[in-house]
């Protein structure tokens, strides 16, 4: 049967095999399913990493993501997916045993779990817009459990390390700043938002 290729808009012919007529007709409704549904007739052979530079290159800059958002997930594609084992399998072969694969092999880099999880939110991504443009019937990262991110406890300066801190820091300009964050228990990123309004203007 002929059919349009729905990345390159090419037409080309797909030809189907079985050891019956009965498994031929089937395998061929089935392709006639896929592309009445708006989908290639078979997966795609792009390469995942192919297809993850299309996405890079279109669907995640006219995303509704924010810039930052953006910058963080191109960074992120281009460093840890693209040279990747995953970015050489073509999107036709790739598995949910695949992603396992690739979640193990960032594990293994030593990334933190929250970084690892990120990572995989994108190649989710990824997937998912393959199956919107039709070139994959499923999206194997939906099969696999989003990683977790292992809790940690938070590193804090004992008082003896405070009085430290703002005796070294009392020739610095930034020793206000210090101060407020240690008798407030403000975060740095509120501590840098407040404004004059944000401070009361009444004597104690």
């Amino acid at each position: 049967m002929w059919v349009t290729d729905s990345l390159t808009g090419v037409r080309k012919r797909v030809q189907v095999s079985g050891t019956t007529n009965a498994e031929v007709s089937a395998k061929l409704r089935a392709m006639n399913d896929r592309v009445d549904a708006g989908k290639s007739a078979r997966d795609h052979h792009i390469s995942f990493g192919g297809f993850a530079q299309l996405w890079l290159e279109s669907s995640l800059p006219a995303s509704d993501r924010r810039p930052s958002t953006q910058w963080l997930y191109e960074n992120l594609t281009r460093g840890h997916i693209l040279g990747s084992d995953l970015a050489r399998v073509s999107l036709r072969d790739l598995r949910p045993s695949t992603v396992e694969r690739f979640v193990m092999q960032l594990r293994a880099k030593g990334l933190s779990s929250s970084s690892v999880r990120q990572i995989y939110t994108i190649g989710r991504a990824i997937g998912d817009a393959a199956v919107r443009d039709g070139l994959v019937g499923q999206n194997p990262f939906v099969a696999v459990r989003r990683p977790r991110i292992e809790a940690r406890e938070a590193a804090f300066l004992t008082p003896d390390q405070v009085r430290l801190l703002l005796e070294a820091a009392e020739e610095s300009r930034y020793l206000p700043f210090l101060a407020l964050l240690v008798h407030t228990g403000l975060r740095r990123g509120e501590a840098l938002a407040l404004t004059w309004r944000d401070i009361g203007s009444e004597a104690s």
